[in-house]
């Protein structure tokens, strides 16, 4: 059935289909079998056997029942859906072959029993375009044996997708990349949730995933093989080994000249009723192959698998060196000269005498190498003469290693005779060699056109920590910029569990993109310990998309960015300077932004306005004080500061924001502090001007329990009767009462100064500065206006001490004061003002501001 838009329509029941071929169909399925809900005959016995599928578009091959009108992301394969009214006993789905353009490749739904599963076995299936799963199960009682399933086309979703229980998956290989890529395929091989996990048989299975932190997805949990071992004591007899077929696309019969072969060799375990292959070849009934391809090896066939027993980091100096070889044939190795060179020169062979019987290893000693530092060492090591005799399989003799010796002291990067020519090459080196003490990179004046990624340093401590800095001390003379556009690196500067690195007085820009090619810098995968100092992270794009920022980083399951600087640095341009965003059951820990600048944030007005300039969710014991964010630009209708879900003591302190065109300056979103008065959130000091006529709020505190908003100045310029200076919610009772002190609350164009819905049991309230002018309104309390501040001190019970007069700012963007009165707060222990400059320790000044008289 071949180039139509489909291949057969047909009522069936009680059927055998095989030996068909449903070749570059692009329509609605290859084979459609309709009516299935009517009952018609016997069901129970439907067996669909040796077909070949290749390059079908759409719905796919079967679908038992009714066939909608899929889109590129549905069915590509066989899907057969069972019926409560139409029991799938009995099914089999064997020996086919299906190379796939698109879509799932064998997907079932089927209503077995334990003692009549559905069977599927001996199948091939392979994408030539990008598909989704491979396998796809959504009814229980199924054994699934002896499968080929691989793709190389980086598809999202994982290539075995297991939603039921009782499930028997054994002899399978699941192989999801390219063998020798470095890119980082998206996908996991296999998925299971927690609810169908204990009734899952799992074992003698050969996965392969370039990213290998992602072969099993369970329930949000990405996991490596040895962690799904170590957690569930499942797979214990299943293996990595990287894809050996003829051509991972169009034919996935083993390749017994490659090396991975051996790893499928008779390595599975014996199913009863599985006595042939794919191509009714017989099977090894001790000792099956694994897949759906029973092969043989090579008779005669060793080779080298590995330089063995290389420290990591690698000191420089005199080190032993030992060759990994292995038994890739039938006959066993009992003798081999193993060879070897050093970026090209090649050394001394050493001879090895033994039994090496199949797919077994072995390491030799091949005697010792001094290295010396900043080198890239390539060892080659290969097998010759195994038994005395030529070798039947030359492609696999040769394996190769990358040797570079560890960091340790200053280097040069740019520049005349440099350690290394570029940040780059400087961070490549890194990534690889590690370190064995601290290092500092110095970076000659240039602009670097480059994307740079950073991984896991080995050696790196808070002692062996790493930096890279202007070695001119001026950040405007060291520029790494990443000038692509959308076919570029998503970021200029990317951290992948990177720990113990700072970065000091250095530009980092991004001058052209859209959406997430606009970010400059990220850190992922619990990357820890980071500081960034006197820097400066420029964005040129006015793209509206949600991650076009400065510093990024999303936090996932197992992963944490924690405890990581930014201080004295310079933010400019972007939607977002600074995102970290951790997960309820692992908060971020120990974030400091701290003395920073933050300019020119612009975007698309309808998309962002739940946007911050600076964003921390799901965080605790967090520093976000002193910073300026200015210039805030038209179409940006984002906000300052947002801090949600955080918890402990942390501080939003001394911050200036001007020129605000609506949302909110702060806006801290169930925020509370810990559970003694040493463990408070406090609010400090900060200065925020709103203006614009939208609707937001200067300082929008929905809060938890001991939260201090202290010594702060908010101007509400907003003419929205909605908006306020501070807008004040606290959740339930407070174990330790919240205390809003000492502030200058200003509303002078319409909106109010004061609003609160919480009530005296909640919080104290005191030595506050609220004033309104014109139309503005004084203060709403549990949703009552009040117009003056006896009113308000009689409903709340609340403001001793406070004052309404005109703090007589410098301007509505300058809010320093210059009114006397304000002076007469009740001392706290905020001990200097937003200026640094110290505080009377009798009589300070309500707001940011300390006032001297003179």
């Amino acid at each position: 059935f071949k180039n139509g838009g489909g291949g057969i329509k047909a009522r069936l029941a009680s059927s055998l289909i095989k030996n068909n071929k449903f070749i570059g169909l692009n329509g609605s399925s290859g084979l459609f079998i309709i009516d299935a809900l009517n009952g018609i005959g016997d069901a129970s016995r439907l067996t669909i056997d040796n077909n070949l599928s290749t390059s079908v578009q759409t719905c796919g091959f079967l679908y038992l029942g009714v066939c909608y009108s899929f889109s590129s992301s549905t069915i590509g394969g066989i899907n057969i859906g069972g019926f409560a009214s139409l029991p799938l006993q009995n099914l089999v789905i064997s020996n086919n072959s299906l190379y796939l353009g698109r879509g799932r490749g064998i997907n079932v739904q089927p209503q077995s029993s334990v003692s009549n599963p559905t069977r599927i076995f001996n199948n091939m299936v392979a994408y030539t375009g990008q598909g989704t799963a491979a396998l796809r199960i959504d009814g229980a009682n199924v054994e699934v044996y002896h499968n080929t399933f691989a793709d190389s086309t980086n598809a999202p979703n994982s290539l075995v997708e297991l939603n039921a229980g009782n499930i028997n998956f054994r002899n399978n290989i699941v192989a999801k990349g390219l063998a020798g890529s470095t890119y980082s395929f998206s996908g996991n091989n296999v998925s299971i949730s927690n609810a169908h996990l204990a009734t899952l048989t799992s074992n003698y299975n050969s996965f392969f995933n370039t990213d290998t932190l992602k072969i099993f997805l369970n329930s949000s949990n990405n996991l490596s093989l040895n962690q799904w071992k170590q957690t569930t004591t499942k797979d214990a007899n299943s293996t990595i080994a990287s894809p050996s077929f003829k051509n991972i696309k169009t034919d996935l019969h083993v390749d017994n000249f490659k090396r991975g072969a051996v790893s499928y060799y008779a390595s599975g375990a014996p199913i009863v009723y599985i006595t042939k292959d794919i191509d009714d070849s017989s099977r090894n009934t001790t000792n099956p192959c694994i897949g759906a391809d029973e092969f043989t090896l090579i008779n005669l066939d060793a080779g080298a698998e590995a330089l063995a027993s290389v420290a990591s980091p690698l000191p420089i100096g005199i080190t032993a060196l030992n060759a990994t070889i292995k038994n890739f044939g039938t006959t066993p190795i009992t003798s081999a000269q193993v060879n070897w060179s050093v970026n090209g020169v090649v050394q001394t062979p050493v001879a090895y005498a033994g039994n090496l019987a199949t797919g077994s290893v072995s390491n030799v000693p091949l005697g010792s190498f001094n290295f010396s530092e900043t080198i890239n060492y390539t060892i080659a090591l290969w097998v010759s003469n195994p038994n005395g005799g030529a070798d039947l399989n030359k492609t696999n003799d040769t394996a190769y290693a990358n040797v570079k010796p560890a960091l340790c002291g200053n280097y040069t990067i740019g520049g005349t005779t440099p350690n290394f020519t570029t940040p780059k090459a400087a961070i490549n080196y890194l990534n690889d060699a590690g370190v064995t003490c601290a290092v500092t990179f110095n970076i000659r004046n240039g602009i670097y056109i480059e994307a740079d990624t950073l991984y896991q340093i080995a050696g790196a401590s808070a002692v062996n920590n790493i930096t890279f800095q202007s070695e001119a001390g001026d950040s405007s003379l060291v520029k790494i910029s990443q000038t692509d556009g959308f076919t570029g690196a998503d970021y200029v500067l990317k951290l992948i569990g990177t720990d113990f690195v700072n970065f000091k007085k250095i530009t980092f820009e991004r001058t052209i993109g859209v959406g997430y090619y606009l970010n400059v810098a990220a850190l992922v995968n619990m990357s820890t310990n980071n500081s960034f100092t006197n820097c400066s992270f420029i964005t040129s794009g006015t793209g509206i998309h949600f991650a076009n920022n400065n510093i990024y980083s999303a936090n996932y399951i197992n992963s944490k960015d924690s405890a990581n600087i930014f201080t004295n640095n310079s933010f400019v341009g972007g939607q977002q300077a600074i995102l970290f965003t951790g997960i309820s059951n692992a908060l971020l820990n120990g974030v400091k932004i701290n003395n920073n600048t933050f300019k020119k944030f612009t975007g698309n007005g309808s998309d962002n306005y739940d946007k911050y300039v600076i964003s921390l969710s799901y965080a605790k014991n967090i520093e976000v004080n002193n910073n300026i964010v200015d210039s805030i630009i038209q179409g940006f209708n984002g906000g300052g500061i947002y801090v949600a879900n955080s918890i402990g003591r942390g501080s939003v302190s001394g911050n200036n924001i001007v020129k605000r065109k609506s949302s909110n300056g702060i806006n801290l979103d169930y925020v509370s502090g810990g559970n003694t008065f040493a463990e408070a959130f406090t609010v400090a000091n900060n200065m925020v001007q709103l203006d614009s006529t939208i609707l937001g709020n200067a300082l929008l505190a929905n809060i938890g329990s001991n939260v201090k908003i202290l010594h702060n100045t908010l101007l509400n310029n907003n003419t929205s009767t909605f908006s306020a200076a501070l807008r004040l919610n606290i959740n339930g009772v407070p174990v330790i009462k919240d205390t809003i002190r000492n502030n200058i609350f200003a509303a002078i164009n319409g909106g109010i100064a004061y609003y609160s819905t919480a009530g005296n049991t909640q919080y104290f309230s005191s030595h506050n500065n609220i004033y309104a002018t014109g139309t503005s309104i004084f203060s709403r309390y549990s949703n009552t206006v009040y117009n003056t501040l006896a009113s308000l001190q009689t409903a709340s019970g609340m403001e001793a001490g406070s004052k309404n007069i005109n703090p007589l700012f410098i301007s509505n963007t300058n809010l320093h004061v210059g009114e006397g009165a304000l002076n007469g707060a009740a001392p706290t222990y905020i001990n200097t003002d937003i200026d640094g400059n110290p505080r009377s320790l009798t009589t300070p000044t309500m707001g940011a501001d300390e006032l001297v008289i003179n």
